[in-house]
């Protein structure tokens, strides 16, 4: 096999220049995608297979089998990139690495995700129940802040081990703050004290446990760590990392699949509860029909093209995953929802050798959410669910009433 060439950096805005003389692409910025999320995506999709974002230096893929094509051809499009958002503020990590690096990374991890935590059927009952029985007939719950936030919480801290240094009230606090610090597009590298503050918290939890005065257990993400004999760095890049991932999918895509159970006809939700294999279709159609992330981001490795537009070597590229899941070249009528649509092939969860690594671990907690809701024959929403964000993307609220 002949080498990859080396890497050479390749300024945007000469790409974009080269494109424009072959091609006309349409233009966004993310103002627009985040204020009409679905319908701009439409429109640019019939428009052109890719559309240019200059604030994000990139060429946004939107065709389902071009974005395949970008998060999955590893030979084709490369994920390391140094100078990404999420690398230049964790550092090396799992999403944006390759070969070796990643191999290593992934195998480390993967026993704690493929754990079965017990708990947490009977955490998501429990919760639900407080709830309901805490309702004062008046003012409606939100069950994306008081059920699906909480949860994922408290599912954050038994994955990573460190129950007994950390509450799922402060692991809600560090989430959306690292989050923010990673992805924060338009004041990339601002000084924010609020996200300095919840990293140091992270290192001084971290060092706590690699230092040996804390112990986890074997099959947490901090226990597998411990056993790969990883540094204090590489285990509060680990950390980091995962608490990023834990708030950024998981809320916004745990609350989508709250609301479409919630909204979901009578006869829907009895069957809901009945069928775990329903359960598990509309699940993924949930997470199909409003993707919480809004993108993946790779780089050419070598001149490609994607559906006839030619894509220079050390082009930037985000395959929009919410464009590509509603693509009706791959799913028939794919703005509807629909419950038992059966088709769970969706790239929510990415595709590949990154696919996500909590996949099942967010489908078995999703699971136990719509089990709640559609075994409560009295709970009924009280509003409309409204969804806003692009990168990532959820309703506002999630608001029940109890008959």
């Amino acid at each position: 096999m002949t080498p990859a060439p080396e890497r050479t950096a390749v300024p945007f805005a000469g790409i974009r220049q080269r494109l424009g003389e072959r091609h006309a692409p349409a233009e966004i910025t993310l103002a627009e995608l985040e204020a009409d999320t679905n319908a701009v995506l439409r429109r640019l999709r019939e428009e052109s297979p890719v559309a240019v974002c200059a604030e994000l230096e990139a060429l946004l893929a939107l065709r389902w089998a071009d974005v395949q094509t970008v998060i999955s051809r590893s030979e084709l499009f490369r994920s390391d990139q140094p100078d990404s958002h999420l690398t230049r503020f964790v550092g090396p990590n799992m999403l944006h690495s390759e070969g070796r690096e990643h191999h290593t990374a992934r195998t480390a991890v993967l026993p704690a995700f493929r754990a079965t935590d017990p708990r947490m059927p009977a955490e998501v009952g429990r919760r639900y129940r407080e709830l309901r029985a805490s309702h004062d007939g008046t003012t409606p719950c939100d069950l994306a802040k008081d059920f699906c936030v909480p949860l994922v919480a408290q599912a954050t801290v038994n994955l990573l081990g460190c129950e007994d240094a950390v509450t799922p009230e402060q692991m809600d606090r560090w989430g959306p703050l690292v989050s923010q610090g990673a992805f924060d597009f338009h004041e990339f590298g601002a000084a924010r004290d609020d996200v300095d503050a919840a990293r140091a918290e992270i290192s001084a939890m971290v060092a706590q446990y690699v230092g040996g005065r804390r112990q986890a257990a074997p099959d947490t993400v901090l226990g597998c760590m411990a056993q790969a004999s990883s540094t204090l760095d590489e285990t509060r890049r680990m950390v980091e990392f995962m608490i990023i991932g834990a708030d950024a999918g998981p809320r916004e895509g745990l609350a989508t699949v709250v609301a479409c159970a919630l909204t979901a006809d009578s006869g829907v939700r009895g069957r809901l509860a009945d069928s775990p294999a329903l359960r598990q279709s509309f699940v993924d159609e949930a997470l199909r029909w409003e993707s919480p992330i809004g993108g993946i981001t790779r780089e050419a490795r070598v001149d490609t093209a994607l559906s006839g537009v030619a894509i220079e070597r050390g082009t930037r590229i985000i395959g929009v995953l919410p464009s590509a899941n509603r693509d009706p070249r791959r799913w028939p009528d794919g703005d509807t929802f629909m419950a038992d649509r059966g088709d769970r092939a969706h790239l929510s969860f990415g595709a590949g050798m990154h696919g996500c690594v909590g996949a099942a671990l967010s489908r078995r907690l999703a699971d136990a959410m719509v089990l709640a809701v559609a075994s409560d024959p009295a709970v009924r929403p009280h509003s409309t669910p409204e969804y806003r964000g692009w990168w990532y993307r959820g309703p506002r609220a999630v608001l029940a009433s109890w008959t």
